[in-house]
Formats: C-alpha cells, sequence, structure tokens
C-alpha cells in the first residue's frame, strides 16, 4: 500500500487547496475516493455522489468561467484587444509600404513625362526652325 500511494497527497476534500508544497508534481487522493492527477484531471470518486445533469455542468461551467475571467489578470484581459490592435497596425504598415510604392511610381512616370515632353519641344522647335 505504501509503494503503491508513494508522492500521492492525501486530501480530506479536493475543493480545498493542499497545503503540501510537492503537491503540484504529484497526485491527490480524496477519501472519497477521487484521484486528482498532477495534471488536474480527476478520475473515480464515490458511486453514491449525485451525477450532475447536462445543464447543471454548463451552469458550473459557466460559473467558474465567470470567476477565472473576474481572477485573470489585466494584461490577459487586454490581450485580445492588444491582438485587434496588432493586426489593424500590421494593416496600416502594409497599406503604408503599398501607397509609398505608388507614390514612388507616380515620380517615376512624372518624370519620364517631363523628359519627353522636352524631347518633343525639341524636336518641335527643330521641325519649325526656331530654336530656343
Amino acid at each position: 500500500m505504501r509503494q503503491l500511494l508513494s508522492g500521492v497527497v492525501i486530501l480530506r476534500n479536493w475543493n480545498r487547496p493542499s497545503p503540501a508544497k510537492g503537491a503540484a508534481r504529484t497526485g491527490h487522493r480524496t477519501l472519497n475516493g477521487e484521484f486528482i492527477s498532477a495534471e488536474g484531471i480527476v478520475f473515480g470518486g464515490s458511486s453514491s455522489v449525485h451525477k450532475e445533469s447536462l445543464l447543471e455542468r454548463k451552469g458550473r461551467i459557466s460559473l467558474l468561467a465567470g470567476e477565472h475571467s473576474v481572477s485573470l489578470p489585466p494584461s490577459a484581459k487586454l490581450a485580445p484587444e492588444r491582438d485587434h490592435a496588432r493586426a489593424e497596425l500590421e494593416k496600416a504598415t502594409h497599406r503604408v509600404s503599398d501607397l509609398r510604392a505608388q507614390h514612388r511610381s507616380a515620380e517615376l512616370a512624372q518624370s519620364a513625362a517631363g523628359t519627353r515632353i522636352a524631347i518633343l519641344e525639341r524636336e518641335f522647335d527643330i521641325a519649325t526652325g526656331q530654336s530656343r
């Protein structure tokens, strides 16, 4: 029996935290027969315990989710907003890059058009016999 339960903390009730420091690396055994693994998975238990219906479980899960969201640090609560802002920044960065490329293309087209105008004016002056 001693070998079987080595490294396992025995608790009166699994809803209360364990005072043992090494309990996080081991498992927990309750007096009701449940075993809670180091990963937090609950196994077994007493068959005389009331079985929860699906609605009771969903209600309990939503209650626990609400408690969890309240207990989150402010940084975790702002993570979705941060991710959204980061995505918007990335879109804006790509947009600025595209606009810079369009601006450079327009500058080159303007320069080419100015050169073409100068060449055509020179050809016109030669053709009409005038010099500027």
